[in-house]
């Protein structure tokens, strides 16, 4: 498999928050899920993959190179969209394009013009008038239209309708099955990536907690069910909720599985993304969810 994002115990300090001794590689060809709850580092990571930060150690290497010996090579082979756009608030969408437009050797007016008829956005309106939404649509069309090989979109769906949400990601499908484009979606809504992502990766506390094709994930990992007697078995869990009528837990492994359910009463189901975000990062704080 050849990856075309390559971290290598890469790790960023802050007085309250650290990104420890990352290592993460992006699959060529796929669209890679990286979520987590809010402050768990998946912005930071965002940041210091595309050098908006630097790592204080470690290494960051896009399609074989470094940023210090390539940074123009690497950027514009790569779309991006950061969760709050920033652009020349009193520019209409189109003067800002025509400013974007000469810094990347492969931009397609003709994509440009299509995408905009098919996010219905106005190309004299002006920036700073514009919706949440209508400003993530924009940065998106600046992002997909100068054949990029690699997309990162931070939050991309966040303030889209529902409908316009599920369309984007239909077109992210579409993408990765030409075979040509990478994607990296950074979010917390993980229901997103229900159907579109290839493999996932979690963060939490600025950690690495595990990383995987999805359908293994969700193949591996279960949702078990019963009683508060299964409060015996809570080096089993990985994480678990408990309250007067029993518990709910995520366990991972049939040995797992079997060795709970062999004298109790257990209901087994499949856990969704989200299920297994929420009990994997809980688990930093004892696993216990009152």
């Amino acid at each position: 498999m050849k990856y075309i994002v390559q971290l290598e115990n890469v790790a960023k300090h802050y007085p309250a928050f650290s990104l420890k001794s990352i290592n993460f590689n992006l699959a060529q060809g796929y669209l890679t899920g990286l979520v987590g709850p809010n402050g768990a580092g998946k912005t930071t990571l965002i940041k210091l993959l595309m050098s908006l930060l630097l790592p204080d150690s470690g290494e960051v290497c896009l399609f074989g190179k470094t940023y210090s010996n390539a940074e123009k090579q690497i950027k514009e082979r790569i779309g991006f969209v950061y969760e709050t756009p920033h652009f020349y608030d009193e520019f209409n969408l189109d003067t800002i394009a025509g400013i974007i437009a000469p810094f990347y050797s492969q931009w397609d007016k003709i994509i440009y013009k299509k995408l905009q008829q098919d996010f219905d956005l106005n190309p004299k309106a002006k920036f700073g008038k514009l919706s949440k939404g209508e400003r993530t649509k924009f940065a998106l069309n600046v992002a997909l239209c100068h054949h990029a090989e690699l997309l990162v979109l931070d939050e991309p769906t966040a303030g889209l309708d529902p409908v316009f949400r599920r369309e984007l990601l239909e077109y992210f499908g579409g993408l990765i099955s030409e075979g040509d484009t990478t994607i990296l979606i950074a979010t917390h809504i993980t229901s997103d990536l229900d159907r579109t992502a290839d493999y996932v990766t979690m963060i939490s506390g600025g950690e690495i907690v595990l990383s995987s094709e999805k359908d293994r994930l969700l193949e591996d990992y279960k949702i078990i069910k019963g009683g508060v007697e299964l409060e015996k078995y809570k080096n089993y869990f990985i994480g678990y909720r408990q309250n007067e009528f029993g518990i709910e837990a995520l366990v991972n492994g049939a040995s797992s599985i079997i060795e709970i359910g062999v004298d109790n009463d257990v209901v087994l189901e499949k856990p969704t993304l989200e299920d297994i975000l929420f009990y994997t990062s809980s688990r930093k704080t004892g696993g216990k969810n009152e």
